[in-house]
């Protein structure tokens, strides 16, 4: 009986330290990853750069002899390369978010929240925008600014899809009945098609095709990273039309 338990322990021994060192490797590989990727995003800027240089030199200096469409054209290749600068910075600011553990401290989720909504004060302007707070909010040991960064990105989301008419409510809440903080808000927008459920937190894919709403459709990427980052998950409950609510957990 004794022999049977210590081999036993040696194999959990062993299995916890080989997912250990996988958990190493793939920390590993993330990061090398993330440098190839943000190198990519600098390479990038060169060729950008020069193309707004020409498209400038064009437009100031030969708009004389421009017919009507090709300044039209030369004002298509201007808009297109501010939207690939976007890209590109943001891509560049994905591939840099890491959650260091000695950048943490412990912070009252109260005052991330607050932070956030004065964040998205610009975005309420004209409108009739309601946020109720539901639960006595913990303190979490977390990155603050970037964990202000997740809530303002979702708050901003419930803000930009919202419904054309009608008071735009949002709920922020708090569940302390589960093993891990659990945070949630809830909007009455548009909800999210279908369609995007899967798609919902991948680079570059925006929750509507509305080109009215600006963003690159990065911003929840980011806030999938930074959640996991701090060792949670996030994830979304939606019926088009009806709103969405978004889940997220952090560690206790």
């Amino acid at each position: 009986m004794g022999l049977h338990l210590r081999n036993k322990t040696t194999e959990i021994l062993r299995l916890k330290s080989e997912l250990k060192r996988k958990e190493k490797q793939l920390e590993e590989k993330s990061t090398e990853v993330m440098n190839y990727l943000y190198t990519i995003t600098h390479e990038l800027k060169a060729p950008i750069i020069s193309i707004r240089g020409f498209s400038n030199i064009l437009h100031d200096y030969h708009k004389q002899s421009l017919d009507e469409e090709t300044k039209h054209y030369l004002s298509r290749i201007s808009d297109n390369i501010d939207k690939m600068e976007r890209l590109i910075d943001d891509l560049a600011k994905y591939s840099k978010i890491n959650v260091h553990r000695e950048e943490c401290e412990w912070t009252y989720m109260r005052d991330i929240i607050d932070d956030a909504i004065a964040n998205v004060r610009y975005l309420m302007v004209g409108k009739a925008v309601r946020i109720d707070l539901n639960g006595i909010f913990p303190s979490i040991f977390c990155h603050r600014l970037l964990m202000a960064s997740v809530v303002t990105n979702l708050l901003s989301n419930a803000i930009k899809y919202s419904k054309k008419q009608g008071e735009i409510v949002i709920e922020i809440g708090y569940n302390d009945s589960e093993l891990f903080h659990k945070f949630y808000i809830k909007d009455n927008g548009v909800g999210i098609p279908s369609n995007k459920h899967d798609q919902l937190f991948e680079v570059f894919k925006r929750l509507h095709d509305n080109k009215h709403i600006q963003g690159s459709g990065i911003g929840l990427a980011v806030t999938k990273r930074i959640i996991e980052g701090h060792g949670g998950e996030i994830w979304a409950d939606s019926v088009f039309r009806k709103g969405a609510t978004f889940y997220f957990t952090l560690p206790r």
